[in-house]
């Protein structure tokens, strides 16, 4: 999906182009329910000839570009790490534990989690985000390309096996983003995957 960067009143804001009416309306359908520092703001949207969703700006980007662009990752310092760490546990925690109903991102990896700033990180990517109560077992996962292209690194075993999704799958991708953070390691390298060689700190 092609994103923009665009500006409304004194401020930045990021523009995406959602692929149909369907996936924008899910997406707000969800961003107006819930508030929280940790979780990307949705400015606005526009249902023209095609839909745009309009969020706030996050200067760095993506957590992914952070660590992938030398000249920011020099400045990411350990506390700076900690802190965006601690920034995605307590978003998750907010949409597992403190709305109702309750959420299950599906797709928390660190092109979806966005840095201000301030250095403070916020999730963002829910296209497809569900609701605890609708989720027992998936059949059909219905993720876009690019999760597709993201699932082995992110994803959980169950969740690729079984299609079963619970809360443990946004806590398991927060662990392959944690070792991102503490690596500096892209998700899968060569063909390895990060989270099949965590012997490397030893």
């Amino acid at each position: 999906m092609a994103k923009y960067k665009g500006w409304i009143g004194n401020s930045y804001v990021e523009i995406e182009l959602m692929n149909s009416e369907e996936a924008a309306h899910h997406v707000i359908d969800i961003l107006t329910k819930i508030n929280h520092v940790n979780i990307v703001k949705l400015e606005g949207y526009c249902y023209g000839s095609k839909p745009y969703l309009v969020y706030e700006f996050a200067e760095y980007g993506s957590l992914r570009d952070c660590l992938s662009n030398a000249k920011i990752a020099s400045q990411l310092t350990w506390e700076k790490r900690i802190q965006i760490a601690i920034d995605l546990a307590v978003g998750i925690h907010y949409i597992h534990c403190c709305t109702n109903p309750a959420y299950i991102h599906q797709n928390i990896n660190s092109r979806n989690v966005v840095i201000t700033m301030d250095w403070r990180a916020k999730i963002y990517g829910f296209r497809s985000a569900k609701l605890v109560t609708f989720i027992e077992e998936m059949q059909d996962i219905n993720l876009n390309d690019s999760v597709m292209v993201e699932k082995e690194e992110y994803f959980a075993p169950e969740y690729l096996t079984y299609g079963l999704a619970s809360l443990k799958v946004d806590i398991f991708g927060y662990g392959v983003v944690l070792l991102e953070l503490l690596s500096s390691r892209k998700a899968i390298t060569d063909g390895i995957l990060l989270k099949d060689s965590v012997n490397f700190f030893g």
